[in-house]
């Protein structure tokens, strides 16, 4: 039998069918979380301490360009999430000043 694929991913909820696959379709893989970021997983990607990793783009760009695309050891290889991932800003309701000071 062959080993498990090794799966690096952030846990986040974007790794949610992951797991569910996992659990639920038998997904014959090792998923090994990196809470410290996607650049530890590129480093983990380059000494084959895991088959592939899922992540945020911005990180694996900015890996391929700083390694001069071929020589970093990795290539894009597919989209996982095709929506775009949108950030947003809260704030306490204690916040000193109200939500109209805050935008002007």
């Amino acid at each position: 039998m062959s080993s498990p694929l090794r799966i690096g991913f952030v846990p986040e909820h974007f790794s949610t069918p992951l797991h569910f696959a996992q659990k639920h379709f038998s997904l014959n893989a090792t998923l090994v979380p990196f809470p410290s970021g996607t650049g530890h997983m590129i480093q983990s990607l380059q000494t084959n301490e895991i088959d592939v990793g899922i992540g945020l783009t911005e990180g694996w760009i900015a890996g391929l360009g700083k390694e001069g695309g071929d020589k970093a050891g990795y290539k894009l290889v597919g989209t996982y999430v095709e929506t775009p991932l949108c950030r947003l800003c809260f704030y306490s309701s204690m916040f000193e000043g109200s939500r109209d000071s805050q935008n002007g």
